[in-house]
């Protein structure tokens, strides 16, 4: 495993001007991608929340910004280690959690051929370059869109990671229930069943400056 984090470090090109300090994503990425960081799960391991249904992957790559969207997917996935390092500490694990809603998740994505690809790349990417820091995740407000999307690739996903990810339709109440059965509701934003402030309240979200699209 980490000879295989070496090597995808080593010849990644979407990583080289990727960190966490100085990278700031552009601000129509930003605009369409909400997501954040909210408190811990009962056994204190972070607790990531992005809504990812809202983003039009179609009109963005088609405008050309393909590599400005893996870069900024690249730098999410650090963001996330580096903000939640403290909590990560003091549960004693390397995990997190990750709720994901994919609400407004468009045929025109699915049916999208540069969509498909970066789904897959986003596989590969997160077996190779982050393994084992999946605890669980839970996907809500998925569609048969989306879901016809996960099932292509799921092949490249390995049976470990699979076994962590849950994915719910529109039964608000049903993933409700289980996001309470591992989250406590000072963990789970208002418009989830919880308490925390709203994803899109700002309250969760890193500060940074963005850069303007070209």
């Amino acid at each position: 495993m980490l000879w295989k984090y070496l090597e995808y470090r080593r010849t990644n090109t979407y990583i080289e001007d990727i960190s966490v300090a100085s990278y700031y994503p552009l601000k129509i990425i930003t605009d369409q991608a909400s997501f954040g960081m909210s408190g811990t799960d009962f056994e204190g391991r972070p607790v990531f929340i992005g809504s990812v249904g809202q983003v039009n992957f179609k009109e963005l790559f088609e405008k050309g910004y393909k590599d400005d969207c893996y870069r900024f997917a690249h730098y999410l996935a650090d963001w996330v280690m580096y903000v939640s390092e403290v909590e990560r500490r003091k549960s004693g694990s390397t995990q997190v959690n990750a709720i994901l809603d994919f609400d407004g998740f468009s045929f025109g994505n699915a049916l999208h051929v540069q969509t498909i690809q970066a789904a897959i790349y986003g596989a590969r990417m997160f077996e190779a370059f982050y393994p084992e820091t999946l605890h669980r995740s839970i996907m809500v407000n998925a569609n048969w869109v989306f879901s016809s999307l996960y099932n292509m690739t799921k092949p490249f996903l390995s049976t470990e990671t699979t076994d962590k990810i849950q994915v719910y339709g529109h039964d608000t109440e049903k993933w409700k229930a289980v996001l309470k059965q591992y989250i406590p509701n000072e963990s789970i934003p208002i418009e989830y069943g919880g308490t925390a402030p709203s994803l899109y309240s700002g309250q969760l979200t890193p500060k940074y400056p963005y850069r303007d699209q070209a």
